[in-house]
């Protein structure tokens, strides 16, 4: 398979109910193509401990678009989830999906879901809404909290390298 064209699934990857599962580990020889479903390309529901790192969701493994019907990455009422990381190859590439890049939510019955609240859930070194140069392709950050737009953490530092905020996003 080259990457170049979508076999979908309804949703790419879906973990419910079970804690400490990594999708990618942020090495180049495993990325995980996460594009072209018909809904959400990752969902996280009721789980603790979860990493998404190095992945590409939107794209092709060439990076043009080739998004998911719904949202990139949903986190649903699962705390201490990492989206990311501090290292270089440990960011995501999310862009193109229908819906939002990343898209974090909490329920009144699981508050600790907040993306400040320990455990938070942390969005750190993605690429989210542009590609590796960053050029606009679309996708957001949202959340069922005005918060969930200020847990950034770039290479560089709080704003020094977050391309989600060079590209307008407050």
């Amino acid at each position: 398979m080259a990457g170049t064209a979508a076999i979908p699934n309804q949703t790419g990857i879906v973990i419910n109910a079970a804690n400490n599962n990594k999708i990618g580990n942020g090495t180049p020889e495993r990325v995980n193509l996460i594009s072209g479903n018909a809904a959400n390309g990752i969902e996280i529901i009721q789980t603790t401990g979860n990493s998404v790192k190095g992945n590409k969701i939107g794209v092709t493994m060439s990076l043009t678009p080739l998004g998911n019907g719904g949202h990139g990455i949903v986190v649903r009422d699962s705390p201490g989830t990492l989206i990311g990381g501090e290292l270089a190859n440990e960011g995501n590439i999310v862009c193109n999906n229908s819906g939002n890049g990343i898209l974090v939510e909490t329920t009144a019955a699981n508050p600790a879901n907040r993306i400040l609240g320990g455990p938070p859930t942390t969005i750190q070194g993605n690429h989210i809404g542009v590609t590796l140069d960053t050029f606009a392709m679309g996708g957001i950050i949202t959340g069922s909290q005005r918060l969930a737009r200020h847990r950034f953490k770039g290479l560089g530092g709080e704003d020094r390298w977050n391309p989600a905020r060079r590209a307008g996003i407050p």
